[in-house]
């Protein structure tokens, strides 16, 4: 698979692993014949933390163990490692990594196994799914996690694997995160320590239900007998320092002597002899706490904060005599996090809780973005307000199933009818004039949380574009795998204005205005009738040149691959009625133009698409003239276009019954963009008056002076979103 990101690597595991076996499970990559390679883009839990003990987020390595099923169960086949692991910080998708696989037409699970080292040593072949999670543990001691956590998570292929493909996951922290935090203004926190935590973790869980788990996985032969050091406090807090493995529901007669528990040490009310307290783990009272039944339970994946809220007397004169007794004096504020909630409050027995307090949504008009509501009460209220929780009245109130705009008109908020999701829509395109965050106050009963709605702040750090373009003739833009400083071979003079664009890391790339990891342009060499589909499988973009003209079979294939994933784009050249004929005819154009007259072509203004008027390289809405190269150019009916859903960005000059014709234009639906002139992308000043992607001061830095420049940065950055975004 010549034509695929990162073919360099690909080589080097097959020399490095190439009959490289483990004692257990067969632990090699497999050659090319026979094989499937996968490209795994997986999410990571979010973190709440700059400064952590752990990198919570982080995979340093990962594994795939492959189930396949055998008519009654799955059993483990074989295990290979994952490589070109592309690590974030951050964005829809954390990491993406490559796994070459046995192609097989018989179900297979893959479990992705993150940060285990060694434990994945216990799995052999032949072992069932159950037995190889019960066989994947690591040992836990007091001194906790020091490094990075071990996380997991799989994909079913209910058909076997046959081809090279993309797949998604998401990977769950085998571990949970504990916070402490200081609220009483009569006591002063300097210690926190857990006692009875599980000394094994199960690193594969039992059961997921919807990317969250719902009861604990404890190995056999746990024991909860591990004390972890004790951790002092120089603050109001103690954050992001604890991380406990999973711990289950104490038999009844064994609730207070067997439960994991919490136990903080501090001063109280101005004295100079520290006190104890123990705090539980969904603790129950003598009045009947709904949560009774999961006393002491604690989940993977989970975030509990202890929140200190009042300190009524002082506690016990030392920590091991507070861990084996009652709570003591202390009110005590849960938030539970997992992949569905984030942040839960309780008041007396109610609980309401969020998946996230901010919603950072993208560039385009009609993006949206949600989070999840969960709550024990019948119903709440929602309000426009500001960050502190404030509300404005005369902004809402609306409950479940319905919806409102906030004041300033940027942002609508829609609840569902039962309540459990409200949905961010973006009103209006980003511009920098007017982008503003919004604030979304939810309340239930005496319970309030804040929602921070944010425009044009989308983030894709760590993640990579990949575009495959066939650089047959005119229009190539080239093979740029390994950098813009070692091209394979360089775009064309009529596509290097673009190129280069794309690949200027303060454009595009981790520091750039639109943050993503890199830009990869991949070239194939295709002849021009065909366009091979193992070419651009993992592509986002897939670019037609005019010379490459597929056949209509290709064809076919092309607009499969593009209706299979909705965060794939197709961009096609054209320019007379007999290129890339296949392709403008089974995307629903008839005839196309040819004028053959130089003119300039035409922006549209404010008819172009939102994101292409406003986006993160500035604002263009107003007419302006683009430099044409020649006088070859192809053009399509606007009458045709409109009804098949495109709207224009630039429209030909030629002549008169191709006036204002279409020469760009976008289908945002279809995810298509269609040119008529590969000089659009070059970087030449020849031609007509007007503007053009003129880098020829080599520095490529998009320039909000030039309106060809903001058009074509604007209109990237909305490729990107769709091609890496969570829409």
């Amino acid at each position: 698979m010549k034509y695929l990101k990162y073919t360099i690597f690909l080589l080097m595991f097959a020399v490095l692993w190439s009959g490289c076996n483990r004692e257990t499970a067969e632990y090699s990559v497999p050659g090319e014949e026979g094989s499937a390679k996968l490209r795994l883009k997986v999410k990571t839990p979010g973190t709440r933390s700059t400064t952590r003990a752990v990198a919570e987020d982080e995979v340093s390595e990962i594994n795939v163990l492959v189930f396949e099923y055998t008519g009654s169960e799955y059993e483990l086949s074989y295990i290979v490692p994952g490589y070109s692991i592309t690590p974030s910080t951050s964005g829809t998708y954390d990491y993406e990594f490559y796994a070459r696989i046995l192609t097989s037409n018989n179900p297979l699970r893959l479990w992705l196994v993150a940060n285990a080292g060694n434990a994945i040593d216990a799995a052999d072949t032949g072992m069932t799914e159950d037995e190889v999670k019960e066989a994947v543990t690591t040992a836990y001691g007091a001194a906790g996690f020091t490094d990075v956590l071990p996380m997991s998570g799989s994909v079913d292929f209910d058909d076997g694997i046959t081809t090279d493909q993309t797949v998604e996951a998401t990977l769950l922290r085998s571990a949970a995160r504990v916070d402490v935090v200081n609220a009483a203004d009569n006591f002063t926190l300097t210690s926190v320590r857990v006692y009875r935590a599980n000394d094994l973790v199960q690193v594969i869980p039992d059961a997921v239900t919807g990317n969250a788990v719902t009861s604990a996985s404890v190995p056999a032969g746990a024991e909860h007998d591990v004390n972890t050091d004790t951790f002092t406090v120089t603050g109001t807090s103690l954050t992001a320092q604890i991380y406990i493995p999973e711990s289950g529901i104490p038999d009844a007669a064994d609730r207070r002597l067997g439960a994991t528990s919490v136990v903080i040490g501090g001063l109280y009310d101005g004295g100079t002899e520290t006190t104890y307290y123990r705090m539980d783990f969904i603790p129950d009272d003598d009045s009947g706490n709904p949560d009774e039944a999961l006393f002491g339970q604690v989940l993977r994946n989970h975030l509990y904060r202890f929140v200190i809220e009042e300190v009524q007397a002082p506690g016990w004169p030392t920590d091991d005599d507070a861990s084996v007794n009652p709570s003591t004096g202390v009110e005590v504020e849960i938030q539970v996090w997992d992949e569905v909630t984030l942040d839960m409050v309780f008041d007396d027995y109610d609980y309401f809780g969020v998946s996230g307090r901010t919603v950072a949504l993208g560039y385009s008009a009609g993006s949206t973005g949600y989070i999840s509501v969960d709550t024990s009460l019948d119903s709440y209220e929602a309000y426009w307000g500001d960050a502190d929780g404030n509300i404005d009245e005369g902004a809402g109130p609306i409950v479940p199933g319905g919806d409102f705009d906030d004041p300033d008109g940027l942002y609508n908020a829609a609840i569902s009818a039962d309540g459990s999701q409200v949905t961010f829509t973006i009103l209006a395109a980003y511009d920098k004039s007017t982008a503003a965050a919004a604030y979304l106050v939810l309340v239930a009963g005496r319970m309030r949380i804040v929602i921070t709605v944010t425009q044009g702040t989308a983030d894709y750090s760590g993640q990579s574009l990949i575009i495959v373009n066939s650089t047959y003739e005119i229009g190539s833009w080239g093979d740029y795998r390994l950098g813009i400083a070692n091209p394979v071979s360089p775009a064309g003079g009529r596509s290097m204005g673009l190129v280069n664009m794309l690949l200027r890391g303060t454009n595009f790339g981790p520091d750039g205005t639109v943050e993503l990891e890199s830009i990869y342009i991949s070239g194939v060499n295709v002849t021009t009738t065909t366009m091979p589909q193992a070419a651009y499988q993992v592509a986002d973009v897939l670019y037609l040149t005019y010379s490459t003209n597929p056949q209509q079979s290709d064809v076919d294939e092309i607009l499969e691959w593009l209706e299979d994933d909705d965060h794939r784009l197709l961009v096609v050249q054209f320019d007379n009625s007999g290129t890339n004929s296949n392709m403008m005819t089974s995307l629903g154009f008839g005839t196309r133009y040819f004028p053959g007259t130089t003119a300039s072509y035409s922006y549209v203004g404010a008819a172009a698409p939102d994101f292409v008027k406003y986006g993160p390289f500035g604002s263009v809405d107003a007419a302006f003239s683009y430099k044409c190269r020649d006088t070859t150019y192809g053009v399509v009916d606007p009458a045709e276009a409109d009804a098949l859903g495109y709207i224009p960005i630039l429209t030909g000059n030629g002549t008169t019954a191709t006036t204002g014709y279409y020469l760009m234009a976008v289908n945002p639906e279809s995810r298509v963009i269609i040119c008529g002139d590969c000089d659009v992308y070059g970087n030449s000043s020849e031609g007509s008056s007007g503007y053009y992607l003129d880098f020829s001061n080599t520095s490529y830095t998009i320039d909000p002076e030039n309106p060809a420049h903001v058009m074509m940065g604007n209109l990237w950055a909305w490729i990107i979103e769709v091609a890496l975004g969570n829409g």
